[in-house]
């Protein structure tokens, strides 16, 4: 099956969800524990700790082969992996990215958000973050 113009009419649909994300957000491929799956990725305490991310994906495992026709339809795209010990079965994480990898908070950073109130994102797609606590 050619995924060809399917992908084309995902990709011009995610381009105008992550143009409206605040602070911008990229485009992404993720393995993880043997799936592939598309999304975003952005820097939601960037002042604080720029390697902490909230991560976007699709729930359900896609074709393969859809997904490797975005992947190869978006020149720009991110490739990241991410650690097996990780729990993405969720739409949204908050997530440490080092590299192209992908891994679980570290216990400073995890302390720092769970002082945080995160009152979620609105449908520009921005993160709101409303106080710190403490």
């Amino acid at each position: 099956m050619d995924y060809t113009e399917k992908a084309m009419r995902y990709l011009s649909w995610e381009r105008q969800q992550i143009q409206r994300q605040i602070p911008p957000g990229s485009a992404i491929t993720l393995t993880w524990r043997e799936g592939l799956y598309i999304g975003s990725i952005q820097q939601i305490v960037p002042d604080y700790d720029a390697s902490i991310y909230l991560l976007s994906k699709n729930v359900e495992r896609w074709s393969a082969d859809f997904v490797e026709t975005v992947t190869r339809l978006d020149e720009g795209r991110l490739i990241l992996s991410a650690d097996d010990s990780l729990d993405l079965d969720g739409r949204l994480s908050v997530v440490r990215r080092e590299g192209n990898t992908l891994h679980e908070l570290n216990g400073q950073q995890t302390e720092f958000m769970e002082r945080l109130i995160i009152t979620g994102l609105d449908q520009s797609g921005q993160v709101h973050i409303v106080e710190h606590i403490g």
